[in-house]
């Protein structure tokens, strides 16, 4: 960190003074008070933020609350640095600033939540990594194309931080080590943090999320499954992969014997009948004459472990874990448009998810990006156009497949 002489010294509790009093003026409060004489603490979500504003007040006095709201803190960081402040320093009158819109003190120190404040904040960040390099500027794309795919699927901007800007901070920390971790990298992951945390508030009593689909929503414990099946990819990485082989065959090989007993006819008496009803329960109606979903996952899974490589098999079977799920809840919960028999929506999510895997996966494994995004593509793909068959089973070994032709090509 930068030596605090005396001037600097002094010069930086001035500018966190500055960034208090400029983060406490409140355009949402004095609008309320001015145009309907009502103070917006009271009313609707009971705070003085921009979102407040535009349910109480309407668009027209929402936008310049936005926007000051969101430009405070980026003003008392350029005051700052005009101040002769370096960046390190700088940036703390920024939080000031925040600090005063949650804490005004001529409004007993009840303001907004702060989260317009922080999104400045996270422009400053944004635009200081692109200072330092170029190279930010594609991975923000990259996240600009995410963060668009989870709007237009949800109709809400709440999951953006959730996404984008959560991925932003495991980019910074893989990228700008060293001083950069305790100038600024830990810094802008408090204000992600801050966003993140009353986005995710607003996101759940705002979004009427309603899935009538008893197939998804009675057989939870598929989901909860499905996502403990990462373990097997653990065991594969740092294990061996007979480990994990023989981890999955010991499932497989009771949901196997579950689905014989399920499709047997060779039960004569009552008592296999009943035996046979309380397994009946566990599978959805749509499993009646054939092996279920599950048991064909784990055998797709055995399988992609087995003939394709060690780092094509750990994506595609990440795709396959996460993307047909989130897939199903995004597109049954905000699908309106339909597509094959499937929802627009739903292979947005999927596409949406490989997204986010394939950039984390991208990181730690060493794999080429074309290579990567071909086989991330044709994973959405591949599970739309699966009409007749099990799109557990043709995902993993269709995107793997892209993914080997494409290595082997030498792209």
């Amino acid at each position: 960190m930068i030596n605090l002489n005396p001037i600097v010294l002094t010069l930086f509790i001035v500018s966190l003074v500055l960034g208090y009093l400029i983060g406490t003026i409140n355009p949402g409060y004095i609008f309320g008070r001015i145009v309907k004489k009502i103070d917006l603490r009271e009313v609707e979500d009971k705070n003085a933020g921009t979102t407040n504003t535009y349910k109480v007040l309407g668009i027209k006095y929402a936008v310049p609350t936005a926007l000051y709201d969101i430009f405070k803190a980026v003003i008392a960081v350029i005051i700052s640095l005009l101040m002769g402040l370096d960046p390190v320093w700088a940036q703390f009158s920024g939080f000031m600033t925040i600090i005063g819109h949650i804490f005004p003190f001529y409004l007993n120190f009840r303001g907004g939540k702060g989260v317009a404040s922080a999104i400045g904040m996270w422009l400053f960040y944004v635009g200081l990594y692109c200072f330092y390099d170029l190279g930010f500027i594609f991975m923000l794309i990259y996240f600009i194309l995410l963060a668009a795919i989870f709007s237009y699927i949800t109709r809400l901007f709440n999951l953006i931080p959730l996404t984008s800007f959560s991925l932003m901070v495991v980019f910074v920390f893989l990228h700008y080590p060293g001083a950069f971790i305790l100038k600024f990298n830990i810094w802008f992951t408090i204000i992600v943090a801050h966003i993140i945390i009353f986005t995710m508030i607003n996101f759940t009593s705002e979004a009427e999320i309603k899935i009538d689909d008893e197939s998804f929503t009675g057989h939870k414990w598929r989901i909860f499954l499905r996502f403990g099946t990462i373990i097997f990819l653990f065991f594969y990485a740092f294990i061996s992969l007979t480990v994990a082989l023989f981890s999955i065959s010991i499932f497989a090989a009771i949901f196997i014997s579950l689905d014989f007993i399920r499709l047997s006819k060779e039960f004569g008496s009552k008592e296999n009948e009943q035996s046979s009803s309380k397994v009946d329960a566990l599978y959805r109606k749509k499993e009646k004459k054939k092996f279920s979903s599950i048991t064909v996952y784990l055998v797709a899974y055995f399988i992609t472990l087995v003939i394709f490589p060690k780092n094509i098999a750990i994506i595609v079977s990440v795709f396959l874990i996460f993307g047909d799920t989130f897939g199903k809840f995004f597109g049954l919960a905000f699908g309106k448009h339909k597509i094959l028999d499937k929802t627009l929506e739903g292979s947005l999510a999927y596409l949406g998810v490989v997204l986010i895997s394939g950039y984390l996966l991208y990181e730690f494994l060493d794999i080429s990006p074309i290579v990567l995004i071909l086989g991330g593509i044709s994973a959405p793909i591949t599970e739309l156009l699966t009409l007749d068959m099990n799109d557990n089973f043709t995902v993993p070994l269709v995107s793997g497949a892209v993914m080997v032709a494409a290595t082997l090509a030498g792209l």
